[in-house]
């Protein structure tokens, strides 16, 4: 029984491991242009480029504390369920079915995440000029779904 609740453990907590996002090596970084020396994050360069108004960096700024503030609530929400798979897993005779329930709320939380920046996307897209929006559909299209992921992350770390 120890082995089973041994094995149990360690497949839990390799799982919470992968599932964990983390930052690579340079994540986010991209060369200066033109110059090909000292890197420069991505949201800074993009950010630089769509030369925004007062009033429009106030816009971001407010709505970039708004979705850190939803996302800690919801990343903590994640990290006390993943503690509670990790408590459920330990038990004397670990319960599948609560197992799998507190696993799909992991998941329902890691998409309400996902929900959040995309709704944070399209409200940045709303406070863009046209050719403001232009510059930020581009700067999205050149790293495909890499730079909005990254994008996601970096809001993630800018808590």
């Amino acid at each position: 029984m120890k082995k089973l609740q041994a094995l149990l453990l360690m497949l839990g907590i390799a799982g919470m491991a992968f599932a964990q996002p983390g930052p690579g090596m340079g994540e986010g970084m991209e060369r200066h242009p033109g110059d090909g020396k000292e890197p420069m994050h991505g949201r800074q360069n993009i950010m630089a480029k769509l030369n925004l108004t007062d009033d429009q960096q106030s816009q971001m700024h407010k709505l970039r504390i708004d979705l850190q503030k939803k996302q800690a609530i919801v990343q903590s929400k994640i990290r006390l369920a993943r503690l509670d798979i990790e408590e459920l897993f330990m038990a004397a005779t670990p319960d599948k079915g609560a197992i799998e329930k507190k696993m799909k709320e992991v998941s329902d939380l890691q998409y309400q995440e996902k929900l959040n920046g995309l709704d944070h996307m399209f409200a940045v897209k709303a406070i863009l000029t046209p050719e403001q929006q232009k510059l930020w559909k581009d700067h999205m299209r050149e790293g495909g779904p890499e730079v909005r992921e990254r994008f996601m992350e970096r809001m993630r770390e800018d808590r």
